[in-house]
């Protein structure tokens, strides 16, 4: 027996917050800022996808540059308990892919990196309009 009735299901579905929320999962989209770009950079490395770190991603987009920049330390503490998990050969390939793709060898390295990439993304996405600004639909 279900637990809500069609029409209550259909309501639910209706709402934006849902229609984000499914988007996102069916996407995998974590949103833009740090963690974004730190994901990103992480791949770059090889390192597998993960819920966990997509929710972590989901935290530092959150806190925003200013945040992760006041929360520094902790990002990189939390870095390297994970790069504790990694074998002598995931880090060695990590450090050469790293080398390859000119970023940094160390953790606190990439943690800036990330903040600067996403500060410059956001200084690049265009800000909202006032209303009837916009040249090409008139609104």
């Amino acid at each position: 027996m279900p637990y809500f009735t069609e029409e209550v299901r259909q309501q639910i579905r209706s709402r934006p917050e849902h229609q984000q929320a499914l988007a996102a999962r069916l996407t995998g989209a974590i949103g833009h800022g740090p963690g974004t770009e730190l994901v990103a950079i992480l791949r770059k490395l090889g390192a597998p996808e993960c819920d966990r770190c997509k929710e972590y991603a989901q935290q530092l987009n959150r806190w925003g540059v200013e945040g992760c920049k006041a929360l520094r330390q902790e990002i990189i503490d939390h870095l390297e308990v994970e790069r504790r998990q990694l074998s002598f050969f995931q880090q060695m390939l990590a450090a050469g892919l790293a080398i390859r793709h000119g970023l940094p060898l160390t953790i606190p390295g990439l943690v800036d990196e990330a903040i600067s990439q996403a500060q410059r993304s956001a200084a690049a996405m265009p800000q909202s309009f006032p209303a009837g600004s916009c040249g090409g639909c008139g609104r």
